[in-house]
């Protein structure tokens, strides 16, 4: 697990407010060096569209978020569409922005300080939980594509992060009882998030990738998570492995 992740997660305990949580998207901002984070909770339960959402934590100024609302940007924004089909991320400059509206959405939102670069992560939770997490930076292609190699598998897990800590500060129910994990399920999660590749977990465990794989497939169903950094999340915050 990166010292980025490990700065964010020993951060988590202070937000314990919804005033709080801004605090937390500074704290992510800062620690990644992007120029901005916005996180929007387009569901707490039930149907998810983004035609009104339940919270937003944005770092945009004011007068950009405005002025996307006022020219209902949300109708033609790729990454909102993408994000409502998709489970995993989206790097912006893998989406189409080619019809009218678009570009002149991303051009004017590149005047308004959002950033040429973004990176938009879905995160999806039971009973039609759906929220999102986008970063933004002001940077080259050659550097973009550097950055999001590297910390590609941070965002997941960040994402899942601020989605529970939001959860806990509204007080949502997110999770049921969690069933034990087994010492070779703990093992293989402790290993999988400290940044191993599944084949150096597999020569440590002396067993082979197949038999990890059932260990880490077990683990995360046992834990409810969506996907293997959203069972790290889970295992991390609930103190059944540690960093």
């Amino acid at each position: 697990m990166s010292d980025r992740i490990k700065s964010i997660i020993e951060g988590l305990p202070e937000f314990r407010k919804v005033e709080d949580l801004r605090n937390f998207a500074d704290l992510v901002r800062d620690v990644y060096g992007v120029d901005h984070v916005v996180y929007v909770v387009v569901s707490f339960g039930g149907a998810a569209t983004f035609g009104d959402y339940q919270f937003a934590e944005i770092t945009y100024r004011a007068e950009w978020s405005q002025r996307y609302l006022e020219e209902n940007y949300k109708e033609a924004d790729p990454t909102v569409v993408g994000a409502v089909q998709s489970f995993t991320p989206l790097d912006w400059k893998r989406l189409d922005w080619g019809p009218k509206k678009r570009r002149k959405l991303i051009l004017e939102a590149v005047d308004a300080g959002v950033g040429n670069q973004g990176y938009t992560v879905p995160i999806r939770g039971p009973n039609g939980q759906f929220a999102v997490l986008t970063v933004n930076k002001t940077c080259t292609d050659r550097v973009w594509e550097q950055y999001i190699a590297e910390t590609a598998s941070d965002w997941l897990l960040v994402a899942n992060f601020m989605h529970q800590k939001v959860l806990e500060v509204f007080d949502v129910k997110n999770e049921q009882q969690l069933a034990a994990l087994s010492p070779r399920e703990r093992d293989a999660l402790a290993m999988i998030s400290s940044g191993m590749s599944r084949g150096q977990i597999a020569e440590s465990m002396k067993i082979s990738e197949n038999t990890l794989r059932v260990y880490l497939d077990s683990a995360r169903n046992k834990l409810g998570g969506l996907n293997m950094p959203h069972a790290v999340s889970i295992a991390v915050r609930t103190g059944l492995i540690n960093i």
